[in-house]
């Protein structure tokens, strides 16, 4: 191990206040939209109050069963939750049910996008993914980038939930219509 004690605690200490200054940024960006949805208009020009960056879609697909269904997140759990991480921890929460074998079929493995993304903000391109994990039998997060994370939510979804196990090797080809399962042994 390379580093100091104190080199240690100066990089924790720069990423509690990075933390800490995000949160505020959040909390600034929904007071101030508090005060333009009751303003209204300001100056002349007409401001958006509502969160445009979510579609409160996330396509759940079911690989044991070659199904697919949209869920609709709630207004309630987008305060409460936003994106990312905070909501896929809660959905699977809501679905795993104690004692899911990691590396079965009923474990979930959750891929969900940030509010923020596609909007140029710094780190907003950065999605999340989830499951159980097989080392520790707890939830499990991953920050993940790359162009996955843009090209899934233009397709209009804000998550994919993907449950079950493929009879034979899959591709999903994802886009606003849905999903098709296409066969994908000749990637193995």
């Amino acid at each position: 191990m390379t580093g100091t004690l104190a080199e240690y605690l100066v990089a924790t200490s720069i990423m509690a206040i990075s933390l800490t200054v995000g949160a505020l940024l959040v909390a600034l960006l929904g007071w101030f939209a508090d005060v333009w949805a009751v303003a209204g208009i300001i100056g002349g020009i007409s401001l958006i109050t509502t969160i445009a960056g979510t579609s409160n879609r996330i396509l759940d697909v079911n690989l044991s069963e070659q199904t697919s269904q949209i869920l609709r997140i709630n207004d309630d759990d987008r305060r409460r939750y936003l994106g990312g991480k905070g909501l896929g921890l809660k959905l699977i929460n809501e679905r795993l049910s104690v004692g899911v074998d990691p590396l079965g079929p009923d474990n979930l493995l959750v891929f969900m996008m940030g509010v923020m993304m596609g909007t140029g903000a710094p780190c907003s391109g950065r999605f999340a993914a989830l499951t159980k994990s097989p080392l520790t039998g707890i939830m499990l997060h991953s920050s993940c980038g790359g162009p996955f994370g843009m090209a899934y939510k233009t397709a209009g979804y804000d998550g994919l939930l993907i449950s079950g196990r493929a009879p034979s090797p899959v591709v999903l080809d994802i886009d606003e219509n849905g999903v098709r399962m296409v066969d994908g042994s000749g990637c193995w």
